[in-house]
């Protein structure tokens, strides 16, 4: 429990932030093997839960709010130029549309 990084060896992917119980949970950041950023925000039982930024590959991103490790509820699709794709409800990972 706590504050701390874990590596993971076959990947070389990592995560700092908190734990507890051994799980990732709390504020913390996700990382792959090159050090770039996939996911920065809550985390509940190893799953994004709550605010966050998720990252593509492709560099699109969005910021809104997750259940359970997927998009859902309010939140916003960036290009990578930060251009909105989409800005609206998310439903397990599915847009719903405008608010």
């Amino acid at each position: 429990d706590g504050i701390g990084t874990y590596y993971w060896e076959e990947d070389n992917s990592y995560y700092k932030g908190y734990f507890k119980n051994g799980s990732k949970h709390g504020y913390g950041i996700y990382c792959n093997k090159d050090g770039e950023l996939i996911y920065e925000g809550r985390f509940y039982n190893n799953k994004y839960e709550g605010k966050g930024v998720l990252y593509s590959n492709n560099g699109n991103y969005y910021v809104g709010d997750f259940k359970n490790g997927l998009k859902h509820g309010k939140g916003i699709l960036y290009k990578k130029n930060g251009d909105i794709i989409l800005n609206g409800t998310f439903e397990y990972n599915k847009y719903q549309g405008k608010n």
